[in-house]
């Protein structure tokens, strides 16, 4: 899976590649998406999720696992704006049915709001990670 700063170098032409880790419950979980996508002239990133691979151990992360697969073959939104080397992500739809009820949004959702700051190594080159 590659990995880069989304939309900008980290994949081919309209393919976003974005990998997630984190820990929940004091268990690892790492997972991986890769979608297609376009954007319109007012920053509006929309495409559909092509594929989830995640990794983990333990029973926590066999319940992610579950979970994700409800955003596969799905429809995503977000509004974005980049200055430099920070990324703002709002207004993000997942496609998911609380998004389609117009209920609060996903805890996934709110993963992806915020300021991403690209990460640069000391000699001021791109490093390949983001974060906030």
């Amino acid at each position: 899976m590659r990995r880069g700063f989304p939309g900008r170098g980290g994949g081919e032409a309209d393919r976003l590649y974005a990998t997630f880790l984190g820990t929940e419950k004091d268990e690892k979980i790492n997972y991986a998406v890769d979608a297609d996508y376009s954007v319109t002239k007012d920053s509006v990133r929309y495409g559909v999720v092509t594929g989830i691979e995640s990794e983990g151990t333990g029973d926590e992360a066999a319940r992610q696992s579950l979970e994700l697969t409800q955003f596969l073959d799905h429809p995503f939104s977000l509004r974005y704006r980049v200055d430099g080397n920070v990324l703002t992500v709002k207004s993000v739809n997942l496609g998911t049915e609380s998004a389609r009820n117009g209920r609060k949004p996903d805890d996934e959702a709110l993963l992806l709001l915020g300021r991403w700051k690209k990460k640069t190594d000391d000699a001021g080159r791109d490093s390949k990670k983001a974060t906030r």
